[in-house]
């Protein structure tokens, strides 16, 4: 019996191919365990902090003052430059940008001059915050929303951002009605318009301002709602975004959030995991280390999943791939791959 089990092992251990696949498993096995038991709970105090509502009016005032002054560009390059040693004003950038493209819209009354100073910054906010504009006093939906992005439909980045800040828009219009903003989205017959929409869509209805723009579809005590209901459509959009709206009403837990992601339907927990990534690297873009360690309180089934989330953010933040592959490099090793994968899934929009 011995001998049997002896010509066994020797048999293995004799092909080399096995003893490198056993050793580079137990390497990554080693490095992961040593990372996982020196993340905790103690890292969470260190995510970024928000602005409070008045330093945010405050911020949003300025920046403002700087369009009017001078032109939309002259505040967007400011912030740019005021976001990479501000913490604090980065995790608001998103929002104030919107801010500005409102502004915008109201100074020039036209999309195509406000357009003039069009800027990818933090998630492409400005263009978003156009178009919300625009729907919001709208008349004919429908003419709005076929002229707007013109009539190309080619799949790159710029359209992306056009198509998905027309699902933002639609909720302005709707007053945050979500089943009627995915139904005008799905008077796109062109599929890249139509999932771009939707997306901007569920993206809006989750970061939505509950004090001044109220939405029915979001319910702190029932996190995945409605994302979990059988009568939603769209549920990899939904669950992509529930994270936003749990981590704003319970801030800087992404531990938890990742922890309700296990409660999704079995087919979208991976998803879900995703938006937490996607998330946290928005409120720490300055941090990826941290981010990465965020992500790793996770269960591992969901390391992957939030580490592509957060290289898909950092993609929309920059509107470009190329800063995100050299943030991919100083991630641990076992997380470059799917940081890498998930640049390489949004090449074909920068082609």
């Amino acid at each position: 019996m011995i001998n049997r089990i002896f010509i066994k092992l020797t048999t293995i251990f004799s092909n080399r191919k096995y003893v490198i696949a056993l050793l580079l498993l137990l390497i990554v096995s080693v490095a992961l365990a040593v990372v996982l038991s020196q993340t905790n709970n103690k890292i969470q105090s260190q995510a970024s902090a928000e602005l409070s509502w008045d330093e945010y009016v405050a911020a949003k005032d300025t920046y403002i003052r700087m369009a009017k002054k001078r032109d939309p560009s002259f505040a967007l390059d400011n912030l740019r430059e005021q976001i990479k040693k501000d913490d604090k004003l980065s995790h608001s950038c998103h929002a104030i940008v919107h801010e500005i493209g409102h502004e915008a819209y109201e100074m020039y009354g036209s999309f195509s001059k406000a357009m003039q100073y069009q800027d990818e910054l933090c998630n492409s906010g400005y263009l978003h915050g156009i178009i919300e504009s625009i729907f919001s006093e709208t008349k004919d939906i429908l003419k709005t929303m076929n002229s707007i992005c013109g009539t190309s439909t080619v799949q790159n980045f710029a359209n992306w951002q056009c198509y998905h800040g027309i699902g933002h828009g639609m909720m302005f219009f709707t007053e945050n009605n979500l089943p009627d903003s995915v139904r005008l989205c799905e008077v796109y017959k062109d599929t890249f318009a139509k999932d771009s929409c939707i997306n901007g869509v569920y993206m809006e209805n989750f970061g939505v301002d509950q004090d001044s723009h109220v939405s029915a579809y979001v319910d702190k005590n029932r996190p995945l709602y409605p994302c979990n209901e059988k009568t939603t459509f769209y549920k990899e959009d939904c669950y992509v975004y529930a994270p936003t709206y749990y981590l704003f009403v319970h801030k800087n837990d992404y531990k938890g959030a990742l922890r309700m992601c296990r409660d999704a339907e079995a087919k979208y927990r991976i998803t879900c995991a995703s938006g937490v990534g996607s998330q946290a690297m928005k409120e720490n873009i300055n941090n990826p280390k941290l981010v990465e360690r965020f992500c790793l309180t996770g269960k591992i089934s969901q390391i992957g999943a939030c580490i592509s989330g957060m290289a898909t953010l950092a993609v929309n933040h920059y509107g470009s791939t190329t800063p995100v592959r050299s943030l991919c490099k100083d991630l641990y090793f076992f997380n470059r791959g799917a940081c890498l994968q998930a640049v390489e899934k949004q090449e074909y929009l920068f082609k």
